[in-house]
């Protein structure tokens, strides 16, 4: 059976690492330092969660919620 996909955005190196490796055992993680790539990723790997950070760098979380609603 296939993995479900999470996209995870985060610009944080620890906590993404931290969250990967927690998540990796069971989806399939997809990753992004901030909202833009985020946003990237979300439109072209189409995941089936996204777990973002509200707190970014260049473009806020809520923003970026927005924009890819």
């Amino acid at each position: 059976m296939k993995k479900a996909r999470i996209l995870l955005i985060e610009d944080h190196l620890e906590t993404r690492k931290f969250l990967e490796t927690m998540l990796s055992k069971e989806f399939e993680i997809i990753t992004a330092e901030n909202a833009v790539i985020g946003i990237d990723y979300a439109r072209n790997k189409q995941p089936d969660l996204i777990l973002l950070d509200v707190v970014l760098p260049i473009l806020s979380g809520l923003d970026a919620c927005s924009l890819m609603k």
